[in-house]
């Protein structure tokens, strides 16, 4: 049937065949043989992996049971509906070491911690159509210690395992047009390798199966390449399941079980998908001097700290991680308008915390979903060297982006030792479409100062040296702007602004010192005085103004400012 030739000696090879007619009798036997040999010790072979299948186990059509009952599924189980179907072609290195066990098993779990070779577990080859899922759980080695050594691959093959692809190769900025990775509308995200330091927690992955992988049979394998590699930490497999998806994937928040959606701890199934059982957010405002806000998801890659200096005011985050960098706060801000923070990739100074990034992977990409990561849509792509100072980005958000269930994402494509590192500050996720109306602070502890002003940079609540009495008050020289910058406001035709004003504490000051009020329409990118100076003999005014620009000689001493907003701040 088969010939291996001279010239295929010292080599690892994959063979297979299909039967022909006269083989396959109810009687038929097979025989490796080697007819000629140089004697005892000389041309050996072996042979590995022997699989004889049926025309009937060849493949397989993954189909749902809608009769489950509901309960069966409680718990995720490796085995169900695949056990059922026998879909396992190969596994090895199943299970652990002798005297050793996995650091978070569960009953049904598939572990891979043997040591003789290469550890995998591959599927026999499926029938499959254009939109169904293939969904499962991983686990390698629990531990937060990244490591580029030996990831789990997720590969498939259309040729019985003569070759093999990733199931998703990664699509980034600057990919060349490769296949999936094309036109605008293209899904930036990453490939199916999964490596060591980003899963030290079970997590639930779910890919949706493309046209281009359902068009003929299709046979998977998870495969850990840790032969030439030492102590290579073990993986588990859970809850696997190909097959059709459920109503919009659980949203990301579910087991799919033969068309079922078994919620996430927090997560109630409604409609046949999975809802958060807590109210929608208004609205996320991180400032990272304190601690983190709990409604960050998942920090990857950073933590707090000035690794790339100041970017609005104290600390930032910053990400300088080996392995994936990327930043998710939790989903459900229904309503929101905008995304706005400070961010600095890279610098233009020479140091080792903050090097200048030499590559369009190397931006940052801002990114959301509607399914907890299942599917990513582009908001912004952050121009590799167009951020190597602090600057404010604000994204105003697209329709598709204000359900209950959208979450976002900032990844950086290209990481590792030599890869820019970037902060962040000042996160901000909200301005509810419905902006607040008014607003007042006494400075009296009444209002929270965080949380009642968008921003203040070098002011503090304290005794004012006249009147005895808090304000807000600016008084160190901290050599940039200071300023007091307040939330988004619905301006009306009644709408006015006032406040109390004093400069220099009694002592004169030059008009170099002058304080600007000033207004944005367009989230802080840009600013314009309230009111601009026309007085005679200037021409073409509809009312004579003075501008809303105060100087200290004028302001030695409280006065209370009531300004009457134009049209220009509607």
């Amino acid at each position: 049937m088969h010939i291996c030739k001279v010239s295929e000696k010292g080599l690892n090879k994959f063979v297979y065949l299909e039967l022909p007619a006269a083989a396959k009798t109810p009687c038929t036997r097979f025989r490796w043989w080697q007819p000629v040999f140089s004697g005892e010790g000389y041309d050996q072979w072996a042979i590995d992996d022997i699989i004889i299948l049926s025309e009937k186990q060849k493949h397989i059509i993954p189909v749902v049971n809608p009769t489950l009952p509901q309960n069966f599924y409680e718990k995720p189980a490796f085995d169900y509906p695949m056990n059922q179907l026998s879909v396992w072609l190969m596994l090895a290195n199943e299970g652990m070491t002798k005297n050793e066990s996995f650091c978070s098993a569960t009953p049904s779990a598939m572990l891979f911690g043997k040591s003789d070779g290469d550890r995998f577990a591959v599927t026999r080859d499926l029938t499959l159509k254009p939109g169904y899922v293939l969904q499962f759980k991983l686990n390698i080695g629990c531990t937060n210690q990244y490591s580029s050594s030996a990831p789990v691959l997720l590969q498939y093959s259309h040729d019985a395992g003569l070759f093999w692809s990733l199931v998703k190769e990664g699509c980034y900025p600057a990919s060349p047009g490769t296949k999936g990775c094309e036109g605008s509308s293209r899904e930036l995200s990453e490939p199916t390798v999964y490596h060591t330091g980003d899963f030290e927690d079970w997590t639930r992955i779910t890919i949706v199966i493309p046209r281009s992988l359902a068009a003929s049979k299709t046979r998977f394998r998870w495969i850990q390449e840790s032969s030439s590699h030492k102590s290579v930490p073990p993986f588990g497999l859970d809850g696997v399941y190909i097959s059709e998806p459920c109503p919009n994937y659980c949203n990301g928040h579910g087991d799919c079980v033969s068309g079922v959606c078994f919620c996430d701890l927090g997560y109630t199934a409604s409609h046949g998908t999975c809802v958060s059982n807590v109210p929608n957010h208004s609205e996320m405002f991180d400032r990272f001097e304190r601690k983190l806000s709990p409604l960050w998801y998942k920090i990857t890659g950073g933590q707090v700290g000035t690794g790339c200096g100041v970017l609005s005011d104290g600390k930032s985050l910053y990400f300088n991680g080996p392995g994936k960098r990327e930043l998710k706060p939790i989903s459900s801000y229904k309503r929101s308008r905008l995304v706005q923070f400070y961010v600095q990739i890279g610098s233009k100074a020479v140091g080792n915390s903050c090097n200048r990034p030499r590559a369009r992977n190397e931006g940052l990409v801002v990114q959301y979903t509607n399914d907890n990561g299942i599917t990513w849509h582009l908001l912004r792509e952050l121009d590799f060297m167009s951020y190597l100072e602090p600057q404010v980005v604000s994204i105003d958000l697209p329709r598709e982006a204000k359900t209950p269930a959208t979450a976002f994402r900032w990844w950086q494509p290209q990481h590792g030792k030599h890869s820019a590192q970037w902060a962040l500050d000042d996160v901000l996720i909200g301005m509810n479409d419905s902006s607040q109306t008014g607003f007042q602070d006494k400075f009296d502890g009444t209002v929270d100062l965080q949380a009642g002003w968008y921003r203040i940079q070098g002011g503090q609540v304290d005794i004012d040296c006249l009147s005895m009495d808090t304000a807000l008050m600016f008084s160190e020289n901290i050599g940039k702007p200071r300023y007091a910058e307040t939330w988004d406001f619905h301006v009306s035709a009644s709408t006015f602004l006032q406040f109390e004003l004093s400069m220099g504490c009694s002592k004169p000051y030059s008009n170099s010192h002058s304080i600007h009020l000033q207004y944005s329409l367009n989230n802080g990118r840009d600013w314009h005085l309230v009111t601009e100076e026309c007085v005679p003999p200037t021409i073409g005014c509809q009312h004579y103004t003075e501008s809303s620009t105060y100087t200290s000689e004028r302001f030695q001493n409280w006065k209370r400012i009531t300004v009457y907003l134009p049209p220009s701040t509607k």
